[in-house]
C-alpha cells in the first residue's frame, strides 16, 4: 500500500519501518485485537501522509510556491 501512495521505494520503506515502530510502541492502545489489520493500515496511511506533507513542504520551500496537498488517498482495500 505504501508504494501505491508514495513515489519512491525509499519513502515507502521508511513509512513501513515507522509504522512497525509506532505499532509496537502503542500496541497496548489497541482495544479490539480483531481490528489489528485495520489499525495498522491506518497507521501506515497516516505515516505516508506525513511523508508526503514533508515532501510537499520541502518542494514548496525550494520553489517558493505555496505548499499545498494535492493528494487524495485511493481506497486500495
Amino acid at each position: 500500500m505504501a508504494k501505491s501512495i508514495l513515489d519512491k521505494d525509499e519513502n515507502a520503506a521508511d513509512a513501513l519501518q515507522e509504522t512497525i515502530l509506532k505499532a509496537y510502541q502503542s500496541i497496548h492502545a489497541l482495544r479490539e485485537p480483531k481490528f489489528f489489520k485495520t489499525w495498522i493500515f491506518r497507521i501506515l496511511i497516516n505515516q505516508c501522509n506525513t511523508i508526503l506533507a514533508g515532501c510537499f513542504a520541502y518542494r514548496s520551500l525550494l520553489t517558493g510556491s505555496p505548499c499545498r496537498f494535492p493528494f487524495t488517498v485511493k481506497n486500495t482495500f
